[in-house]
């Protein structure tokens, strides 16, 4: 079989499909748009990466980027001026490439004191990230360890591993301000980080693997999911108030979002999350006294089938949620459920899953995305 990418023109109008072309020979494992937005970037397990460029006929450059043996890409990223592609491989090494091809800097032959002929990492490398400024460059591997590379000069990383995180890192994101990098682990634990000197912060921890970690918009709290732990967890990182918060529910919690519109004024935090119930939670955090209030429960998805999205509108007045009953629906911040968006009926076995359910930028529609082979994606005026 052959993997490839479907683009979409999001408007009522468009083609179901405006372009549609299979390139890889095995899954995709990352997408990611330039900052411009007219060329995507692709990485599949079988080696390669792809540039996409939108046009009249989809114009494609592809070329190996795992290595001599053709291993897995796990990720790769443009960097923050789209000039170069940034690539972590799965035969322990990060690479860095021109847009036409051309290989820049390759990790494999250097270590952490900048000697050639030695490896920085000595597993998969299987997450980067880029600070916004575009000067570090963080990889992290199957076995823990996160280098920092000053990605202007190419010096020397400097290398942490990552003490008590014994399993795969799951995910890496940069603070808003740039000043802080935040690791998660398979293993159950959350790592803060000083991008300047490289020194663990702090350290918090699921009782088991975490699955999704993410910054507030003003970078004083982070938060947490782990889907076998059953819980969603919201972190201060300022060490005088409460640590943290426990989000209770009734089941697995699948996924949280949040409202990044101020609509709930900078005096709140406002995020949601989904269970494997049929319902989900809006939850709201008083940032002066740290108080949680009790949470807004959404109830209309069938009972016992999982809320697998949940997502705010741009203005934060209304919330959709995507359910495995085979609707997407449309909700108030007051818990009221305002319309259900069916999808056509499934098979014998069920109702098709309803994957995702995004609003546009202008919140006056809502995209579905399901298994329904007929129509997958769906735009809905609401």
């Amino acid at each position: 079989g052959r993997y490839g990418l479907c683009l979409f023109k999001l408007a009522p109008d468009a083609p179901a499909v405006e372009k549609s072309r299979p390139l890889h020979g095995k899954p995709l494992r990352s997408i990611d748009f330039s900052p411009d937005g007219r060329t995507l970037l692709t990485a599949a397990g079988d080696g390669l990466v792809c540039l996409w460029r939108p046009g009249s006929n989809l114009e494609t450059s592809c070329w190996g980027a795992g290595g001599s043996a053709g291993r897995p890409v796990n990720q790769a990223l443009f960097d923050a001026q789209g000039e170069r592609i940034l690539v972590a491989a799965a035969d322990d090494a990060l690479r860095i490439f021109a847009r036409n091809g051309n290989l820049l800097i390759d990790s494999s032959d250097r270590d952490h004191s900048g000697r050639s002929g030695h490896k920085t990492h000595n597993s998969g490398v299987v997450a980067i990230a880029s600070s916004r400024d575009g000067q570090t460059l963080v990889t992290a591997d199957v076995d823990g360890r996160i280098a920092f590379w000053d990605i202007e000069t190419w010096s020397a990383p400097r290398l942490a591993m990552i003490r008590r995180q014994d399993l795969e890192i799951s995910d890496v994101l940069f603070s808003p301000d740039d000043r802080k990098l935040l690791t998660a682990s398979l293993d159950g634990t959350i790592a803060l980080w000083d991008r300047q000197t490289g020194e663990q912060l702090a350290d918090f921890a699921h009782n088991a693997a975490v699955a999704d970690i993410a910054f507030t918009a003003d970078g004083q709290r982070i938060t947490s999911l782990s889907e076998q732990d059953l819980s969603a967890r919201l972190w201060s990182l300022q060490p005088v108030t409460r640590i943290s918060h426990t989000l209770p529910d009734e089941d697995h919690v699948w996924h949280l979002a949040f409202d990044r519109s101020g609509g709930a004024g900078s005096h709140q935090t406002t995020l949601a999350t989904t269970a494997y119930n049929g319902k989900a939670r809006i939850w709201t955090l008083d940032k002066a006294t740290s108080a949680l209030a009790p949470p807004v429960v959404l109830e209309g998805h069938e009972t016992n089938t999982v809320v697998r999205r949940i997502a705010f509108s741009q203005r934060g007045d209304r919330l959709a949620t995507a359910g495995y009953d085979g609707t997407a629906r449309l909700w108030n911040r007051q818990g009221d459920q305002l319309c259900v968006m069916p999808m056509d009926p499934g098979s014998e076995t069920g109702p098709h899953r309803v994957y995702y359910a995004l609003f546009g930028p202008d919140d006056a529609w809502l995209m579905s995305a399901s298994d329904d082979p007929r129509s997958p994606l769906r735009l809905w005026d609401v």
